[in-house]
């Protein structure tokens, strides 16, 4: 849905010089910013298991792309002969966006027919792969030979996010909570670290420091388990 009022106003001061004031304010709300079907569940969808084309892939009453922005113009126009003109404008903008969104998962269940085995195959290939992700360890690759699960405490996470992308940083940390609760508590996949894996708290490090104790660790465990470099 979509709202847009442009009002504009002109004053001319005299025969020589006019002053034009632009305004526009336009609102947008929408239910997801992407609407598309995986193709392992249409083009390449098993016999009997094609989705139909009008499946909302979002969760209704939670996702939503909102975005307000307001503008202001003022146009100055001045004639001193004419020959000799001078214009100008001026523009104030201001925006804001709120943005929720739960992307479907059709690549979680190994035994389904709708993960496309490529999806796998490369963390197998010759040098292995990084995958990252809430369930990567439990669900996506429960067979990889090293699982680090990376956490901080939700206050430091908010606190970078918010390093990051600014805004209001009470909000950002009741986001990072939400969210953080809904995903542990999902039926599907739930947020967990797996058995095996070996957790990073890295709440009080550097990011350099992060990575040094992640390739230490990695190192350690394939060199455990007779893997080479």
């Amino acid at each position: 849905d979509r709202f847009v009022v442009a009002p504009s106003l002109t004053w001319r001061a005299s025969d020589a010089t006019s002053f034009t004031l632009l305004g526009i304010y336009q609102q947008d709300k929408t239910a997801s910013s992407q609407q598309f079907l995986p193709v392992v569940a249409s083009l390449k969808a098993p016999h009997g298991r094609r989705m139909d084309s009008r499946t909302f892939l979002g969760e209704p009453g939670y996702d939503k792309l909102d975005t307000d922005q307001a503008a202001i113009t003022l146009l100055t126009d001045h004639s001193f002969s004419s020959s000799l003109k001078f214009s100008s404008g001026i523009r104030y903008v201001e925006a804001s966006a709120a943005f929720n969104e739960i992307y479907p998962d059709v690549y979680s269940n190994p035994t389904d027919p709708f993960v496309d085995a490529d999806q796998r195959r490369v963390a197998r290939s010759r040098g292995g792969a990084v995958l990252d992700g809430r369930d990567i360890g439990t669900v996506i690759c429960p067979e990889a030979e090293v699982k680090l699960y990376v956490t901080a405490s939700s206050q430091v996470r908010a606190h970078r996010r918010w390093l990051e992308l600014g805004g209001d940083e009470a909000q950002v940390l009741a986001e990072v909570l939400e969210r953080d609760a809904r995903d542990m508590g999902r039926a599907d996949a739930p947020l967990c670290a797996a058995p095996d894996a070996v957790v990073i708290d890295t709440s009080e490090m550097s990011i350099d420091e992060a990575v040094g104790q992640a390739i230490a660790l990695v190192e350690q465990r394939l060199a455990a388990e007779g893997h080479h470099r």
